[in-house]
């Protein structure tokens, strides 16, 4: 008896579930809106110089089964990406529509887990496995005077992904936020990996891995927005580190050698997510990043070869709801 209590006191009190509810033949019609501005600046180039893109899509997500599991298949269709390159001195603003065709079936878990991925065959009218679509190339979406040095630099081009959280389908707003495995109570936390950086080794002695960069939620509790009560999720990622003495560890080299004295990477990021309290979908998000990264060379000591600040926002919307 003492027993059967104690279990009744452990999950009262405000213990949620929180985890999808699929319907056969819901479907889900999605709004990304990303933007980014980077400035950057460095040696005989003192003032920043802003560059800014828009990365626009939407997307449909369309329950096809649901498993006694819980788990759903569902076929995710995003046709296009609109960019658009902000206004400089010697050009309006540029706009393209991209024929992208990213469709494909997908497990989706209960914790918004993508588990499979299978490719669909338009032309032999079958699915095609073919796991996930790579994550974007944001690179190849910027102008070339930003991607010309970051062409080298992989580290800082992942800086420019984490800002927009339009990268693979299973880090992109449709499929967050990552939902905890137990119940829990209004200021919970859990984590997910998000990434992976050069980070120092706890108890090291000044030694570097290429670690996990994680996502931390937070369960919020109900809120309130324009009148409908919703379930809100926080997340935040904090990334800073220096990955030249990665680069270093890995050469088995020095600075005087590589020339290379620094490579700094910092980037803070927070997302705001509102859930439908009954089927935990995914009403709208919200993110909002700040970073930089900054290049440093032996000989030139504490001033920048190349240093770019980087501001980020995502904006997802469900349409009709």
């Amino acid at each position: 008896m003492l027993t059967a209590i104690a279990l009744a006191t452990m999950f009262s009190g405000g213990d949620v579930e929180l985890s999808r509810k699929f319907t056969k033949g819901e479907k889900y019609n999605y709004k990304v809106r990303s933007h980014i501005l980077i400035e950057q600046s460095g040696y005989n180039l003192p003032v920043g110089i802003p560059e800014e893109l828009d990365i626009n899509y939407d997307s449909t997500m369309l329950v096809k089964e649901v498993k006694p599991s819980g788990f759903a298949s569902v076929e995710y269709r995003r046709p296009t990406m609109t960019e658009i390159e902000g206004e400089t001195a010697e050009s309006p603003p540029k706009s393209k529509t991209e024929k992208v065709d990213i469709n494909y079936t997908l497990s989706l878990s209960p914790i918004n887990e993508v588990t499979d991925a299978v490719k669909i065959d338009e032309k032999k009218g079958a699915d095609k496995k073919g796991g996930q679509p790579k994550g974007l190339n944001l690179l190849a979406k910027l102008p070339i005077s930003m991607r010309t040095s970051q062409s080298i630099l992989g580290f800082a081009s992942e800086l420019h992904r984490l800002a927009l959280w339009i990268g693979s389908l299973d880090s992109s707003l449709e499929f967050n936020p990552k939902l905890p495995f137990e119940e829990v109570k209004p200021g919970a936390t859990w984590k997910r990996t998000v990434s992976y950086q050069p980070q120092a080794l706890k108890g090291g002695k000044g030694k570097q891995a290429v670690q996990r960069l994680d996502l931390s939620y937070k369960y919020e509790g109900k809120a309130q927005v324009k009148g409908k009560e919703v379930e809100r999720i926080t997340a935040t990622l904090k990334l800073d580190t220096d990955a030249a003495l990665f680069v270093h560890q890995m050469m088995d080299a020095k600075p005087e050698e590589t020339g290379l004295k620094a490579l700094k990477l910092k980037m803070d990021s927070t997302i705001v997510f509102d859930l439908d309290p009954k089927t935990f979908a995914t009403l709208h998000a919200k993110a909002t990043s700040k970073g930089n990264w900054s290049l440093l060379l032996v000989r030139l000591g504490d001033q920048p070869a190349i240093e770019q600040q980087i501001s980020g926002s995502s904006e997802l919307t469900l349409a009709d709801r």
